[in-house]
């Protein structure tokens, strides 16, 4: 759980918007949604190596226009 919703839930709003929900870290990924602690987690180091954004997860809320 995320805020107020479901990670599934989330996932299938990205999915509703034209994104993907993919399991790996790659250099086709465009954003990585981080919360508490992501800077111990191994895929913020290949995501920041590879140039993804880091978003928090308050931000998408706000782009897929939910209420946190």
């Amino acid at each position: 759980m995320i805020g107020k919703h479901r990670t599934d839930d989330l996932k299938k709003k990205i999915i509703e918007f034209g994104g993907t929900t993919p399991e790996e870290i790659t250099p086709e990924l465009t954003y990585l949604v981080v919360g508490d602690g992501y800077k111990d987690d191994p895929n913020f180091d290949k995501a920041r190596q590879l140039g993804v954004v880091l978003i928090r997860e308050k931000e998408l809320y706000t782009l897929l226009g939910l209420q946190w």
